[in-house]
């Protein structure tokens, strides 16, 4: 079940994700963590196993990313944080 879960989010997402400049791609694993709550390495953990979590944690890492990073409204996120809002809002 998980394996299918997998395949289909790859092949609604993946020409999306691969098109991400470095930016979109920071935004995108703060968005998961405002979302779910949870940072995209706890997410990956918790489902595919604390190895591939690690993995994946180095090949971000070396490409800039950090998988462990979480959301901060108030603080350093807070104009994604109004640009959410106003979507949410319809105002843009």
């Amino acid at each position: 079940l998980m394996k299918k879960a997998e395949d289909e989010l790859i092949a609604q997402f993946e020409d999306d994700i691969k098109n991400m400049n470095d930016l979109q791609g920071e935004i995108l694993i703060k968005l998961i963590d405002r979302e779910t709550g949870a940072s995209s390495y706890d997410l990956i953990k918790e489902f595919r196993g604390v190895i591939v979590a690690s993995l994946y944690q180095t090949f971000g890492r070396l490409f800039g990313y950090n998988l462990k990073s979480t959301y901060d409204p108030k603080g350093k996120d807070k104009e994604i944080e109004q640009i959410v809002l106003m979507i949410e809002n319809s105002e843009l």
